[in-house]
């Protein structure tokens, strides 16, 4: 099964700089009100909003610079991490382990709030699955942004290890018969 593929996923940096500029409004309309409403905490409310700008700045910004990198290598998928330089093994999964890729519908905010997500997509755009694999006698899930093509390769690999383990299985059972004859 030499099947090799490889992709990467990136957070676009135009809708990053649009959100950014969206909350810089939102924040100076929220600190004119509360500075017009209550005007002994006006350096306060500066300084509070200030912080929150920048803080949500440098998140975008590592949000920006992180990618996945999602690669096929014989029956495995692996996952890498990848910010700045430093790459990192998130997921190494062998594709017989696979139960069911899925494509999320309707909400996606569980996604968003799940630990194991492998997406860089800012508002949940772009089309997300959630794969469910055994690991060590349990049934784990993560959730990633696959193009059509990887998913048709995980399903592909998936199929001809089905179909290779029916034919072992007949082979097995028809020695056995051939056996006890």
């Amino acid at each position: 099964m030499g099947t090799m593929y490889k992709e990467t996923i990136y957070r676009k940096k135009l809708p990053a700089l649009l959100f950014l500029f969206l909350l810089m409004i939102i924040f100076i309309l929220l600190s004119d009100f509360i500075n017009n409403k209550i005007e002994s905490v006006r350096v306060f409310c500066n300084i509070f909003f200030l912080a929150l700008m920048a803080t949500c700045c440098g998140l975008e910004f590592y949000k920006c610079n992180t990618r996945y990198k999602y690669s096929i290598i014989a029956d495995q998928l692996i996952i890498h991490k990848v910010v700045g330089d430093l790459q990192v093994l998130v997921a190494d999964i062998k594709i017989k382990d696979i139960e069911n890729i899925s494509k999320i519908q309707g909400n996606k905010l569980f996604c968003l709030l799940s630990g194991n997500k492998y997406t860089c997509c800012l508002l949940g755009l772009k089309s997300r699955y959630c794969c469910s694999y055994k690991f060590n006698g349990k049934i784990n899930k993560f959730y990633f942004e696959p193009s059509k093509k990887l998913i048709s390769r995980i399903n592909i690999i998936r199929e001809k290890h089905e179909i290779y383990n029916e034919e072992t299985i007949n082979r097995f059972h028809n020695v056995l018969i051939k056996m006890n004859s």
